[in-house]
């Protein structure tokens, strides 16, 4: 029960990256097509007249640009914490099959041979 509980906080961190991620770029291209379509009244009455038409694109591009960045980083970097915690699961494995073999000779040498596991057993 102790072994599967292992990471267990590394696993819902590095899936709360991704999600996080995948929210980051959802909303960073609803904001960019929501800027491009018509400005917020605020920021509006900031701009002035003859900037209004041409900053809309470079604005909407910018926030898309941004958000996919920002938003593509969290989801790279929660994919790799989900891959390190896999390899390391796998070592883990692997590991204690070795000092198994190491503490039981005359078990592993029963099985030397690589296809003697698909041997079917008497």
């Amino acid at each position: 029960m102790a072994k599967a509980r292992r990471y267990l906080f590394l696993r819902a961190w590095a899936e709360g990256q991704v999600v996080g991620g995948c929210l980051v770029m959802i909303l960073g291209g609803l904001a960019a097509l929501a800027v491009f379509m018509s400005w917020p009244a605020d920021l509006f009455a900031l701009v002035p007249g003859e900037w209004r038409a041409r900053l809309g694109l470079p604005a909407a591009a910018l926030i898309l640009l941004l958000s996919l960045v920002v938003g593509g980083a969290l989801v790279l970097g929660g994919e790799l914490l989900l891959l390190l915690r896999d390899i390391h699961r796998r070592l883990v494995r692997m590991d204690a099959r070795d000092r198994r073999r190491v503490r039981d000779p005359e078990r592993s040498a029963e099985r030397r041979d690589a296809t003697a596991r698909l041997i079917p057993r008497r």
